[in-house]
């Protein structure tokens, strides 16, 4: 009785779930959130940021070392406190401290700082362009799928207007109105119809599986998508010209900008190298 009632509420959470209506904007959510490159991305620009904060903190950070050591001399040895030769245990201990701080390095901080941000910009910019990549996949996604549903409901109706016709033409065969070949033509055509929708249906089911494949969601269960109303469409570039258009595309593309950034971050790299020629001064003291 409890396995009855267990598969009972576990076909009702997955009806449930299955009935749930998609829209484009929740289906796009749910794949950037379980997108596991914009994951690996923002992880990438955590290091980005531990990188660049550990090169600020390198800028004014000096160089200490510490050291001991204890010596324990017996028999006949020479008291390094008197230098006279002694005939007994001498105890000895040695501490120095040393520390140095560099005051130009040809600007090799400054410009590995400057890298450094550089670099945590652009990645910050990579982890937007791929959450736009992926909006635009899901948009595909959806689409093809509403579109599927479309001629989904087209071959249907296909098939009751052939039903229909073919139930007419059999009364007028029966009143010997028509030949029979009429009838057979619309049987024909009424398979034809039903092939059709059998190819509807499944091509429904491989744009659904494709939306939930660009999802990242599992494919166990299936989703009801909500439809686009067209009216609410509207073009905002419909007035502008393609060289307008390219212009704001220049502008607004991520992986555009992040190249730049990445253009930049090379001549710092070569500005670094270019520091190894200049001396080194460093300040320094021991006690």
């Amino acid at each position: 009785m409890k396995y009855s009632l267990l598969f009972v509420l576990l076909g009702f959470i997955s009806t449930t779930y299955a009935q749930e209506t998609w829209s484009l904007q929740k289906c796009i959510n749910y794949g950037i959130e379980n997108n596991i490159t914009v994951k690996q991305r923002q992880l990438q620009i955590e290091g980005a940021n531990s990188t660049l904060q550990q090169s600020k903190e390198s800028r004014f950070a000096p160089q200490l070392n510490a050291s001991a050591t204890q010596a324990l001399r017996s028999g006949r040895s020479i008291d390094p406190f008197t230098n006279q030769f002694v005939t007994q245990s001498v105890n000895s201990t040695n501490v120095s401290l040393n520390g140095s701080i560099t005051l130009f390095n040809g600007f090799n901080t400054v410009n590995t700082i400057e890298r450094n941000n550089l670099e945590q910009k652009a990645a910050s910019l990579d982890v937007e362009q791929t959450k736009r990549d992926i909006s635009l996949n899901i948009a595909n996604a959806y689409l093809q799928v509403l579109l599927a549903q479309e001629l989904l409901e087209v071959n249907k109706s296909q098939i009751e207007v052939t039903k229909n016709q073919l139930d007419r033409t059999e009364k007028l065969f029966k009143a010997g109105s028509v030949a029979e070949t009429q009838v057979l033509n619309l049987k024909a055509q009424l398979a034809n119809d039903e092939v059709n929708l059998i190819t509807a249906q499944n091509q429904v089911s491989l744009t659904k599986l494709n939306l939930m494949q660009q999802m990242n969601m599992p494919a166990v269960q299936s989703i009801d998508v909500e439809k686009v109303q067209i009216a609410t469409i509207t073009n905002e570039y419909a007035n502008t010209t393609t060289s307008q258009i390219f212009e704001t595309a220049e502008k607004s593309q991520y992986n555009l900008q992040s190249a730049d950034l990445r253009i930049q971050s090379a001549g710092k790299s070569v500005e670094l190298s270019r520091s190894n020629l200049y001396p080194t001064v460093t300040l320094s003291g021991g006690l």
